[in-house]
């Protein structure tokens, strides 16, 4: 338009390569665990030595945890958001991980 004002669009706040590396790291080692959980409480699954409650309990744990994890690795740059997200997985995997590592 002529003399109008021209203005580029606003954009999210970019997060720094630094950052990013630490949430990768971060959702990396949560992955790590939860794998690790996981293989751990299929063979106690299929050994039938898990409680009735123990599998539907993880499932809903690790669905949490893997929807939280999406969002933290793919959430616009907002302020905290990725590092809220990550920490609300960190709980589930860890609630998960505690309650595959109880059982005998």
């Amino acid at each position: 338009m002529p003399g109008g004002r021209h203005r580029a669009p606003r954009r999210a706040v970019p997060a720094s390569s630094g950052r990013l590396l630490v949430i990768y790291g971060w959702a990396t080692g949560l992955g790590a665990v939860a794998l690790a959980s996981g293989v751990r409480g299929l063979v106690l699954v299929l050994a039938g030595t898990a409680p009735q409650w123990y599998q539907p309990t993880v499932a809903a744990l690790g669905l949490g945890g893997i929807a939280l994890g999406g969002v933290a690795l793919h959430a616009p740059a907002r302020l905290g958001l990725r590092w809220a997200a990550l920490g609300l997985a960190n709980l589930a995997v860890g609630v998960s991980a505690g309650l595959t590592a109880s059982l005998s």
